[in-house]
């Protein structure tokens, strides 16, 4: 099992960023295109932790960015779980968070129908759906509005961020980075948190189409 960096920001936070900036500086990633398509999220949604952890991909990982490992109260599980483990957590207004979720999806929810309703709360809604929508598809993409949501989302972002801050605040400092998104030294700062040369840095969403090629690679495509 090799030392494992997580990025557990949450979703629209830069964690693909953080994932090309360590793949830039020599690690080896798992990022959201394996961890889709080896349905770590529905693992983790059905509580089968050990099937991610035990998966080669995993193992093999240095650094694991977007999902699952930002979903509620699983960087917990991985901090106990791998006591050699580092975590990089990103923040953002809240309001600039919300927009930009908004205009991933056109309004809707991202992700697997089920899965995003556990993280923000909203299975109680779900449920209502599946009683009284024929054949409404839970695990489909995309099936709930989040246009008139934007307090409660906004809550549980804040909520989660501060989740993060007071867990944290009491343990390793050397295994823990959290950074502002905005902020003008966050690339430095991190490179000199993780021992990696400065100047090695990686803007924000600045290398897609580089991922996409390495996590098809990683997956035999």
């Amino acid at each position: 099992m090799k030392s494992k960096i997580f990025c557990i920001s949450m979703q629209r936070t830069a964690t693909s960023s953080v994932g090309d900036f360590f793949e830039n500086n020599g690690f080896s990633r798992v990022g959201h295109q394996i961890s889709d398509r080896l349905e770590w999220s529905r693992k983790w949604h059905n509580g089968d932790y050990e099937a991610i952890f035990t998966d080669e991909h995993f193992i093999n990982a240095e650094i694991l960015e977007d999902d699952p490992f930002w979903f509620p109260d699983f960087f917990k599980v991985i901090y106990h779980r791998f006591p050699n483990s580092k975590f990089v957590f990103l923040y953002r207004d809240s309001d600039a968070w919300f927009k930009s979720m908004i205009s991933h999806s056109n309004g809707y929810s991202l992700g697997l129908t089920d899965i995003h309703a556990k993280i923000y709360n909203r299975e109680k809604e779900l449920f209502w759906l599946q009683k009284n929508i024929p054949n409404f598809n839970c695990k489909k993409r995309q099936s709930m509005v989040l246009f008139d949501k934007a307090a409660d989302y906004k809550d549980c972002y804040e909520v989660f961020r501060d989740n993060v801050i007071d867990f944290f605040s009491t343990k390793d400092p050397k295994r823990f980075f959290i950074s502002n998104l905005n902020s003008s030294s966050l690339w430095d700062e991190l490179s000199s948190w993780a021992s990696l040369p400065k100047g090695n840095a990686s803007e924000p969403h600045a290398h897609k189409t580089k991922q996409t090629m390495s996590q098809d690679n990683l997956l035999g495509k």
